[in-house]
């Protein structure tokens, strides 16, 4: 799997969605760049915890600036490859290092002793 620029995501066709035997009743609409795409929580160390919205724009930004960098830290992850979490689920790094990954094809795993392990040619680093 190769890095996609920004410009070759966005004039791409999309893909049409499956056909399925009943039609739902939801109409669906794709997200425009300003919608929120999650709400993440803070823990309060620089003040009081908050929630924080994080837009689709948000998202694609920041996931768009970490590829590069795991492409030149990575250039030869595969689908035999696993990331292993170690930050918080509710960490914005750790959400978006989790979308690059999935997007490099990389599986994920969780762990449980906060320790940074990386699945790579058959060595954990």
């Amino acid at each position: 799997m190769g890095v996609f620029t920004l410009e070759s995501l966005l004039s791409t066709t999309p893909t049409p969605a499956p056909s399925f035997p009943q039609k739902s009743c939801l109409e669906t609409e794709h997200p425009k760049p300003e919608d929120t795409a999650i709400l993440m929580y803070t823990s309060g160390s620089t003040g009081i915890p908050k929630g924080v919205i994080i837009s689709h724009k948000n998202m694609v930004s920041g996931i768009f600036s970490l590829l590069p960098l795991a492409n030149m830290a990575l250039p030869n992850v595969s689908a035999d490859d696993t990331y292993i979490a170690f930050l918080p689920l509710a960490h914005v790094l750790e959400m978006l290092a989790e979308h690059v990954m999935l997007i490099m094809g990389v599986k994920l795993g969780y762990s449980r002793c906060g320790m940074t392990l990386f699945f790579f040619k058959g060595l954990w680093i």
